[in-house]
């Protein structure tokens, strides 16, 4: 009798330690052998394929001139606890802005056409280049219904510019779709290869760093080495990083729709 209320036992906790995994699943989609369950919008074709530096990317091609193509998938994410998103995507084409959806039982409909821009997306993408969204609940919100709540049923993301008008039909290629409870931070690993169009002056830098660029840059932001972001800088070619601890930072560099980054030593 013992032994049996200890099986019994045993089961109903591992029973309880299978739902509690279930319920805090942090989903990962790095297409290393197929699409992984995504889809298409219309007129938008998606494959699994093989890519230079990658385990695998998901093709997602406009099979025309397309203005806001859309990759769709059904998943079942506790909001409450999932609430960080990571991205690592290669943007052959004109797009300019990841947009995102949901649905959940609270929010069956999906927030309709209540389409949020979570990223601002460089285009005509020679590399792979990160995208980090941490908070997905205040990013989302604005626009209610459209909200980062309860048990998120469908994900939805879209890809537009800012006119509105077509993207053209190059591929967008992804190589990785994560979500987590805890902030995804940008690593040295992240930052793309170097843009020889760009440059930052002095390197290694004491107080004011300058950006050389060809167009005018709309924002810089700095990042530390464990990805936390130490300052930023509007509408500007130069930043005081007196202020910075001494060690090896990434500028990011807003340029229109172009993102580059750089390293540099602050001395």
């Amino acid at each position: 009798m013992k032994k049996t209320l200890h099986k019994i036992l045993l089961s109903l906790l591992a029973i309880i330690a299978f739902s509690s995994n279930q319920l805090i699943a942090q989903p990962s989609y790095t297409f290393t052998a197929d699409v992984e369950s995504w889809t298409g919008g219309a007129q938008v074709n998606i494959a699994q394929a093989a890519e230079t530096g990658t385990d695998g990317v998901l093709n997602a091609t406009p099979s025309g001139n397309m203005q806001f193509p859309r990759l769709d998938r059904m998943v079942s994410i506790d909001a409450s606890i999932i609430n960080n998103l990571k991205i690592v995507l290669k943007n052959t084409g004109g797009a300019e802005m990841l947009r995102l959806r949901v649905a959940s039982p609270e929010n069956p409909g999906g927030g309709q056409n209540n389409w949020i821009t979570i990223a601002d997306i460089s285009s005509n993408d020679t590399d792979f280049k990160t995208y980090i969204v941490n908070d997905i609940s205040a990013a989302i919100t604005t626009t209610p219904p459209n909200e980062w709540t309860g048990t998120v049923t469908n994900l939805q993301f879209q890809f537009k510019n800012g006119t509105d008008t077509s993207i053209g039909a190059d591929p967008i290629l992804i190589d990785e779709i994560s979500f987590s409870g805890t902030p995804f931070t940008l690593s040295l690993n992240d930052v793309t290869k170097d843009d020889a169009s760009v440059s930052v002056l002095p390197n290694p830098v004491r107080d004011e760093l300058t950006i050389k660029v060809p167009t005018a840059v709309s924002k810089i932001e700095i990042y530390n080495i464990l990805g936390q972001k130490a300052l930023t800088k509007i509408d500007s070619d130069f930043l005081n990083v007196s202020s910075l601890s001494r060690g090896i930072y990434i500028a990011k560099i807003f340029q229109g729709n172009k993102i580059s980054t750089k390293r540099f030593v602050k001395n």
